[in-house]
């Protein structure tokens, strides 16, 4: 295989790992449509979503193996390729953490007390999704930055269980409710992973920083 030939192989990959990005995103989109709008016939589209990531994830792994094993990767290509490998597994961990949390929401509508908090926080989250999806494709310091003041803190995700926790304490249905609290976790880890995903490809472009 020529460098040329090494080099669009890298390239094909890193649109496909785009592509992931894109997909996780219209996933989270499905997902805030379930979980707030109580639209449980979207579950069966998020989970073959989750299935097509599994799968993408699978190609993508296997390509970079190939690549790692039949080439002998400068510095520079060497990053870019570890770090295609890492972020495929990211955005495959985030379908999966989305999955969840539309799994504990299905038909769940949430309560006139929480409904505020959950589009906020649901808005943030998806902003922070798709800039991070765009640093992917384009590398735009600028989405890194919004990924970092976006990606939901610790401040926020307790805002979010305390108005949780208020509406099913005042719920009929309060032992039903209590599971929505398990998304917490979930949506933490899409929040990281977002921030992993930038950490990795401004690692992979600039060789700055300790591999994510």
């Amino acid at each position: 295989m020529t460098r040329t030939h090494f080099r669009d192989s890298l390239d094909r990959l890193q649109s496909d790992v785009v592509h992931m990005g894109h997909l996780a995103l219209s996933l989270a989109e499905q997902v805030v449509g379930l979980g707030i709008e109580g639209r449980s016939d979207l579950l069966s589209a998020i989970e073959a979503d989750t299935k097509s990531l599994r799968g993408l994830r699978a190609d993508v792994e296997g390509r970079c193996i190939t690549l790692l094993a039949t080439q002998a990767p400068v510095a520079s290509d060497l990053r870019r390729l570890s770090s295609i490998f890492k972020i495929a597994a990211d955005f495959e961990a985030v379908g999966e953490a989305l999955l969840q949390v539309a799994r504990v929401t299905a038909a769940r509508k949430p309560r006139p007390q929480t409904a505020a908090a959950l589009r906020s926080f649901a808005s943030r989250l998806l902003e922070a999704l798709s800039h991070t999806v765009r640093f992917c494709e384009a590398g735009d310091p600028d989405d890194a930055r919004r990924v970092r003041e976006l990606a939901p803190d610790q401040d926020s995700v307790e805002g979010l269980e305390s108005a949780l926790m208020a509406s099913i304490k005042t719920a009929d249905d309060a032992t039903d409710r209590m599971p929505l609290l398990r998304l917490i976790p979930e949506v933490e880890r899409v929040a990281d992973l977002c921030r992993k995903v930038v950490a990795r490809v401004e690692y992979a472009l600039s060789g700055q920083g300790a591999p994510a």
